[in-house]
């Protein structure tokens, strides 16, 4: 599983995407009369990817069509994660107390839907195929909000 994440927002979730939902969260925690927690899942290995670095990654991909590359690919920004250590970065960005973030397990989540703990992809093939380097997670998101803000 990876977590897209762009300016716009997912369609699907109404404009929203985890950045942006742990930012009103940590907002909403911050605002309330007493600190609230920001509960977050700590045992799903996932990977977290920036539009704009998939974007570019895949206009080089393209620039450098040949015969020898067709294939399947994964494309995701360097490194695997939890949605927990996402959701701690993003309060470090956005200076948060970042021990706001708790971690929960999937079985504590509202959903009763049965997931793989490690669904993280490996970013090998495109790095060794095209020469690629693909910025890792947590600059993705420290631009992401840059970018927003």
């Amino acid at each position: 599983m990876s977590g897209l994440f762009g300016k716009t927002g997912s369609r699907a979730k109404n404009g929203s995407n985890f950045p942006y939902t742990i930012k009103k969260n940590l907002e909403k925690s911050r605002s309330s009369d007493h600190l609230e927690s920001v509960k977050v899942v700590a045992d799903q290995i996932v990977n977290v990817s920036y539009t704009v670095d998939l974007a570019e990654a895949i206009v080089e991909m393209m620039k450098q069509e040949s015969n020898d590359k067709f294939g399947l690919y994964h494309l995701v920004n360097e490194g695997a994660c939890t949605w927990y250590e996402v959701a701690k970065e993003i309060a470090f960005i956005l200076e948060y107390d970042e021990n706001v973030v708790i971690p929960i397990e999937t079985k504590d989540f509202y959903t009763q839907l049965k997931r793989p703990q490690d669904t993280s992809l490996n970013i090998w093939k495109v790095k060794d195929r095209f020469g690629i380097d693909i910025p890792n997670w947590q600059n993705a998101l420290y631009r992401f909000f840059e970018e927003i803000a």
